[in-house]
């Protein structure tokens, strides 16, 4: 979930256009959002799958070949308190950003992941990627294990080391 500048809890969601580049109106309509989709403990016991809302809609939209690789959508109604949203905070600025921070994903619609990185990120230099529309994000083995994103994962925000959504994942391997 992103705020707005508003801040006024509008549910916003924020992913890959590519994620979702055919859906249609109706699809989007039959969309669920899962909440709380996590484990206390890593490979132990079943996560919580009923915190659910059905239904969204398309606000905005760029695709990959356009420079960037972003969709934001909105719920068709609003997260119950008892869900605990969270409306991530963002920022815009052209500039770059210092001293690493997370991803958080579900891969392939598996439960939470965290994965961190603790470099700078530095604009992308891949053939086929637009100029200055992409981050270079290196993840780095934690205790818990080797931070990775996966297939899937794609449309997960990444966060700066202020905590701040700073761009969603798009393309790459880890």
């Amino acid at each position: 979930l992103v705020n707005n500048t508003s801040r006024d809890c509008r549910p916003f969601i924020l992913t890959a256009e590519h994620c979702a580049e055919n859906v249609t109106k109706d699809g989007l309509n039959q969309s669920i959002a899962f909440f709380n989709y996590e484990k206390a403990i890593c490979n132990a016991g079943n996560a919580n799958s009923d915190n659910t809302i059905l239904g969204m809609t398309l606000r905005a939209s760029t695709s990959f070949s356009n420079g960037s690789d972003i969709m934001l959508l909105e719920l068709n109604e609003e997260i119950p308190p008892e869900y605990n949203p969270y409306y991530n905070g963002w920022n815009k600025l052209d500039k770059l950003f210092l001293g690493g921070g997370v991803s958080i994903h579900h891969p392939k619609g598996d439960v939470k992941k965290i994965s961190t990185y603790q470099s700078d990120l530095i604009t992308a230099d891949d053939s086929g990627i637009n100029d200055n529309a992409f981050w270079q994000v290196n993840w780095v083995k934690t205790e818990n294990g080797h931070g990775v994103t996966e297939v899937g994962s794609s449309g997960a925000p990444v966060f700066n080391n202020e905590k701040l959504v700073v761009g969603a994942l798009s393309v790459g391997t880890s």
